[in-house]
């Protein structure tokens, strides 16, 4: 962090925990934008299943890096941090402090500490690890990666497929572990200066949040939204649909599992990934963590969060 570097708020933390809710009402009080941290309210029509915040809300408060690119369009961390720092410039020029929401801790991670400078993908490559995953499993890749880079092995979790290959995909052209461009891309210096504000709620709590806000999609008409996108020619396999809950509502569509076998796999999957995001922003530094406790008053939480912010700051 560069001295007198600009302040730029964040608010991370799981699925479910109210992120989007508490976001809008800071932004609203410090009369300021919000910059999206989420994967995949980037993509166009996908509206529903990754929760965006309504047209009413948008009008509200300004979001960035939200519907800025179709779902069959390549997008990544490395675009991310692009385009999510030229937001940040935007509502610093504009006088305000920038505010980040969201829970893809490898976009916030890559906006923070910046990004592996390793080597480009490589489509080829890429399709054959892809195969191997296919043929014989990821586990079968992450053996590979535990053997080859280890220190990347006990980051990525066994089941992340797509971060695997990445791994494997870089050491194979370059001979270097990942973890080696990481720690060398972690040495440089941030032009702003990054607060980190991480919400909290008990996991039973979340996973019951989480649970009836799915049901709460699908009464909006999540069902409507999968098939449009499908109609227009996304399929299952692209990376936009990796979101939680497209495929399976997919393959409800095509025939191939039930509506009440969707929603039971869509839960336990969104539990799990709870699981993976508890584990990946308990590894973050310096993040300020408050615990909001069931049904407490959002005016506490905005006065908790400008006590945090007010800590070092």
């Amino acid at each position: 962090m560069i001295k007198n570097s600009p302040k730029v708020i964040i608010i991370l933390g799981p699925s479910a925990v109210g992120k989007s809710d508490i976001a809008i009402a800071l932004a609203g009080e410090l009369k300021t934008a919000i910059v999206s941290g989420d994967a995949f309210q980037i993509y166009r029509g996908m509206d529903i299943g990754t929760g965006k915040p309504s047209r009413e809300r948008q009008k509200k408060i300004k979001h960035y890096l939200i519907d800025i690119v179709n779902p069959g369009e390549n997008f990544d961390a490395a675009k991310f941090k692009k385009e999510a720092e030229a937001a940040i410039e935007e509502i610093l020029q504009a006088g305000k402090i920038p505010l980040v929401a969201g829970g893809t801790g490898l976009y916030i991670r890559a906006l923070t500490q910046g990004i592996c400078r390793a080597p480009e993908k490589n489509k080829q490559l890429r399709d054959d690890l892809e195969k191997l995953a296919r043929d014989k499993g990821s586990h079968f890749l992450y053996l590979r990666l535990e053997k080859v880079d280890p220190e990347a092995a006990r980051r990525i979790h066994p089941h992340d497929r797509r971060r695997i290959i990445r791994a494997l995909e870089v050491y194979t052209q370059s001979g270097i572990p990942i973890s080696r461009f990481q720690r060398q891309d972690r040495q440089i210096e941030s032009k702003f200066r990054y607060i980190k504000i991480g919400l909290l709620r008990p996991r039973t709590e979340l996973y019951k949040r989480a649970e009836e806000r799915i049901e709460e999609m699908f009464r909006q008409g999540w069902v409507e939204e999968v098939k449009k996108l499908l109609a227009e020619g996304y399929q299952p396999e692209l990376p936009s649909m990796h979101g939680l809950g497209y495929r399976e509502i997919a393959h409800f569509l095509s025939g191939q599992i039930s509506l009440t076998r969707a929603k039971m796999v869509i839960k336990r999957n969104t539990r799990h990934f709870i699981k993976r995001q508890l584990t990946w922003f308990k590894r973050e530094k310096d993040v300020r963590w408050i615990h909001i406790a069931k049904n407490q008053d959002e005016k506490e939480i905005l006065l908790e969060i400008k006590e945090r912010l007010l800590e070092k700051s």
